[in-house]
């Protein structure tokens, strides 16, 4: 599920390591490049999303937006270190709104 935010967020929460709901969010991204994301692997198993979360984060990071990733704390190993991983949406919610403000500031 695609639910859009406040403050230019958009939040991705699948419900199967589906490559095509994957490929539907990045298309979503792509036509709004302006928007930052979370993706919510909660309801998923987080190593069999990897692969497809890579794609997301790369083309993210590519366009200067961030893409948080929502994962319970024993599974953060599986993730590359320099990723923003939090264990909630209401974190991940937090944690784009200060860095939207350090953007705008200029920092």
């Amino acid at each position: 599920m695609i639910s859009l935010l406040e403050n230019k967020t958009v939040c991705f929460t699948p419900t199967s390591v589906s490559p095509s709901l994957f490929s539907t969010f990045l298309e979503y991204l792509k036509s709004n490049e302006q928007l930052d994301g979370i993706i919510d692997l909660s309801k998923v198993q987080p190593e069999k999303a990897l692969p497809l979360v890579e794609d997301l984060y790369t083309y993210q990071q590519e366009n200067d937006r961030l893409l948080l990733v929502v994962v319970s704390n024993q599974n953060r190993s599986i993730f590359p270190e320099k990723w923003e991983l939090v264990p909630t949406q209401t974190e991940a919610i937090d944690f784009i709104s200060f860095e939207q403000m350090q953007r705008d500031l200029g920092f």
